[in-house]
């Protein structure tokens, strides 16, 4: 009985070392927009990619605000404990991979804002935060 517990704890710190060594998107249902695709992927210890994926992509150039088919990349840093999200870097990409428009900010200057309840916020944090992540 030992020896089989001993191997299942070890093939699941097998799996949970390759699903944390990997960038695994995981999808998150917002039933906010059912076109849009929403996919999370773990970056560090507070920092989460959230991918979304559309025909009406919103992005900004000298010009004002265009609209295209692509996939918006979103760095957030999270703060469990306080329930709190800052966004570190956007990027937009077209559908062929081109790059449309990206922003960094430095960490230090990262605004970190309470999340507002029932938005695509809250689902991002407590879908993060309810993560079984390592320690």
């Amino acid at each position: 009985m030992k020896t089989i517990k001993k191997i299942s704890i070890l093939a699941l710190l097998i799996t949970i070392n390759f699903y944390y060594s990997q960038k695994t998107w995981l999808p998150v249902i917002t039933s906010f927009e059912p076109e849009v695709k929403t996919f999370m992927a773990l970056n560090t210890s507070n920092t989460i990619w959230i991918k979304t994926v559309s025909k009406n992509i919103g992005y900004y150039t000298a010009k004002g605000k265009k609209v295209t088919e692509g996939n918006k990349l979103v760095l957030y840093k999270v703060d469990c404990s306080n329930r709190k999200l800052g966004i570190l870097q956007i990027a937009v990409y077209d559908v062929n991979g081109k790059i449309l428009d990206s922003t960094k900010f430095e960490d230090y200057n990262v605004e970190m804002d309470y999340v507002i309840p029932d938005t695509v916020g809250e689902i991002y944090l407590d879908t993060y935060c309810n993560l079984p992540l390592e320690e």
